[in-house]
């Protein structure tokens, strides 16, 4: 799986749009604001700078342990209680410092991919229009 992610990060930043915790949260986030009038939701609390990207590489480092070290992780009743850790921690992180701020500094896939991504050659510009997203494949490198 990791491998396979960092192939695919060579050509852009992909995650940043098939994340499944980002895609489900957005959807309980839309069917919240059709409930209760438009109201989105709220950070509760501000994330504090100095934690920087220490929650990812935290959670990282979980994640490489358990892959590389734990004898449970290929028990699927085991991997699916750690999914399920993960996707409350995820969520969890979302709902007190914001969707986009926990994306950027806490959630470890979207913080190591987006690392990754850096060396890609080539970038995903984004433009919504009409609530419809829409992406082109851009080059990185500038000719002089």
């Amino acid at each position: 799986m990791f491998t396979g992610g960092i192939t695919a990060k060579q050509l852009f930043h992909h995650w940043a749009f098939t994340n499944p915790w980002k895609i489900l949260f957005a959807w309980v986030e839309t069917l919240w604001m059709r409930l209760n009038s438009g109201m989105s939701f709220y950070p509760v609390l501000q994330y504090p700078s100095h934690f920087g990207v220490w929650p990812a590489l935290v959670l990282f480092g979980l994640f490489a342990w358990v892959e590389n070290v734990y004898g449970g992780a290929s028990i699927p009743s085991r991997i699916s209680q750690m999914i399920l850790v993960y996707s409350i921690i995820t969520w969890t992180g979302m709902i007190l410092f914001g969707k986009d701020v926990w994306l950027r500094h806490g959630e470890a896939f979207s913080v190591a991919f987006g690392f990754l991504s850096k060396f890609a050659p080539t970038g995903l510009s984004t433009l919504i229009i009409n609530g419809l997203l829409l992406a082109s494949l851009n080059g990185k490198v500038k000719s002089s």
